[in-house]
């Protein structure tokens, strides 16, 4: 990940707000502000460096999701269970989805008030930001520059545009594609799209964005900026997207696979591995991956694994407590006793370490022993009852408890027997207080991924072990680099025979390595799983301090029924005109 350094933007935030129309209701306030309120476009535009200043609103908007808000992630699918139902993890449990609009003040989807507002109003802002840059530049802004810094400008642009309708679409659907700055006097009358129709054009916006855009900036002045690498990811998981069951089903097509959108992602994830390839990007090796998503050393959060994250410049007890201690953690480690905690069914997909799934007689699992032998990711992402986890305490206090009766387990922390360590080193806690220079964060893109999402798509297209024509790598090679990554085997052979089956072992290769990481409730929605018994029912594991008893019990039924597969619009939204429709069922 190259890295992002924002410069002083005074001037651009002046303007901003005069600038920015947020969301399609649309705001005339800025009218009465007076003349001298405003600067003209040379004092926003006119150099490169005031221009990519203004541009940066962009970057900020995009939201370092598990950072943003004190009990937000996107960990909304079958892999947890919240012990409290008003963050966004347990609200989706009991199928409240109105929460979202109705309560902006812990929610991730429309907050207001800040320097991103949230994925609604931060991403028609953003798209608004974008629109601007875009006519500017044709407008002949900045005149103070050279061809290769409007190049770098319009490709920014033109990939927030793409991006910011992405994110738009994965939680409510085919929107609007806006591509003109809207002023105060325009009606607004777009037709909402569907998802395909949509994605169309995101992908319209990356092709045009990808020759403009470096493959890597001056680490300097560059660490987070978008790359001709980013852009190529995020137009191979638009289409993946675009191209699975529920999305497909959409325009008539059924509960299938869309195999032109499906050789349009492989194509697109094939240029990402490509860079790889070159030495652009890298698996970080089994010692180095925590880099991904944690670290304690003032660093900022960054690889060369990450394709695209947003930059989380503080550091320190405050993104332990605050944060991380109001998704992860209880107060007995300095967390405000609301968990998100991995659920037992989740827990079962982590094969073991000769590669065979626990359901598997030749697998070798123990129920009376559980947690041996299995994937390491397994206890990379997992806190197990017994681990010792500080040193500052007594003998007893030093040590996870999630046995039935246990200092760690019930309603002030895991309601499931397992707590998540993917993002906590050791020592991050009051017992040691080794936090003062603590960051984590989740990435938006990382190779692995793309070579998940490379795997998927094809499969569909081509089987598990046939190449496609424009790369020698099969599927099956993909997810095996993912897994040798790790220590992992590669697939058994009994799984390769046919796409069906080996479509099963993407899946719970996507679930392991992307645990936690915001993706499954995505997933089980584009492949319109989401509503069946199997992820809906989630289940904890009961055990005694001895361990002479393990017990798999329900602990919620989860509401999800067809109209929760897309997020509802705010109604003063979906009323404002004929052809904004509200979502089905809301």
């Amino acid at each position: 990940m190259k890295n992002l350094s924002f410069k002083a933007i005074s001037k651009s935030l002046a303007v901003l707000g005069v600038l920015l129309t947020i969301g399609l209701g649309g705001c005339e306030s800025y009218l009465d502000l007076p003349e001298s309120a405003f600067l003209n476009d040379d004092d926003v535009f006119g150099t490169y460096e005031d221009f990519q200043g203004f541009e940066d609103n962009m970057y900020r908007r995009v939201i370092p999701y598990l950072t943003y808000s004190i009990t937000a992630s996107l960990n909304w699918g079958d892999d947890v269970v919240n012990n409290r139902t008003f963050p966004p993890s347990g609200a989706v449990d009991i199928g409240d989805y109105w929460y979202f609009w109705n309560n902006t003040l812990q929610n991730i989807l429309v907050k207001n008030g800040d320097d991103i507002g949230g994925v609604w109003n931060g991403s028609w802002s953003g798209i608004r930001i974008a629109n601007l840059c875009l006519q500017k530049l044709d407008e002949g802004f900045p005149q103070q520059a050279t061809a290769e810094q409007k190049n770098l400008l319009r490709g920014q642009a033109l990939f927030f545009r793409a991006w910011f309708h992405q994110e738009l679409i994965r939680f409510y659907g085919g929107m609007p594609y806006v591509d003109v700055v809207f002023s105060p006097q325009d009606e607004l009358r777009l037709d909402r799209l569907s998802f395909q129709a949509t994605t169309d054009r995101i992908v319209d916006d990356y092709d045009a964005a990808i020759p403009l855009l470096p493959e890597s900036w001056d680490i300097v002045t560059g660490y987070g900026r978008v790359t001709k690498g980013a852009a190529y990811a995020f137009k191979a998981k638009a289409l993946l997207y675009a191209g699975s069951p529920l999305m497909n089903n959409e325009v008539g097509n059924g509960f299938t696979f869309n195999q032109t959108h499906m050789e349009a992602a492989a194509e697109a994830a094939s240029q990402v591995i490509n860079l790889a390839n070159q030495g652009v990007y890298r698996l970080l090796s089994w010692p180095e991956y925590s880099d991904n998503f944690h670290k304690n050393n003032g660093d900022l959060l960054g690889s060369d694994e990450i394709i695209f994250s947003p930059v989380v410049p503080q550091a320190g007890k405050a993104r332990m407590s605050t944060f991380h201690g109001r998704v992860f953690n209880n107060s007995r480690w300095e967390g405000n006793n609301v968990m998100e905690a991995p659920t037992a069914n989740y827990v079962e997909l982590f094969e073991m370490a000769n590669g065979l799934p626990t359901s598997d007689p030749a697998s070798g699992y123990d129920p009376s022993n559980p947690w041996v032998n299995r994937d390491p990711r397994f206890d990379y992402n997992l806190l197990l009852d017994g681990t010792k986890w500080a040193d500052g305490g007594n003998e007893n206090t030093n040590f996870v408890q999630l046995y039935l009766g246990g200092g760690d387990r019930g309603t002030g922390g895991s309601l499931t027997g397992y707590m998540i360590k993917k993002y906590w080193p050791r020592g991050v806690n009051r017992l040691d207080n080794n936090w003062n220079n603590f960051r984590f964060g989740q990435a938006h893109m990382r190779l692995a991924d793309v070579y998940l999402i490379y795997a998927e798509a094809v499969n569909e297209v081509w089987g598990p072990t046939t190449p496609p024509p424009f790369s020698s790598l099969t599927a099956v090679d993909a997810i095996n680099i993912v897994r040798n990554r790790a220590g992992m085997p590669n697939v058994d052979s009994k799984f390769t025979g046919s796409k069906e089956v080996f479509r099963d072992r993407i899946w719970n290769e996507r679930a392991v390595e992307l645990a936690f990481e915001g993706s499954r409730w995505f997933d089980i929605r584009r492949w319109h799983v989401a509503h069946l018994k199997e992820y809906k029912e989630l289940f904890g594991l009961e055990f005694d301090k001895d361990k002479t008893f393990f017990r798999r019990t329900l602990v919620i039924n989860r509401v999800f029924d067809e109209r929760h597969y897309w997020i509802p619009i705010d109604r003063n939204q979906s009323q404002l005109y004929e052809g904004f429709n509200q979502n089905p069922g809301w």
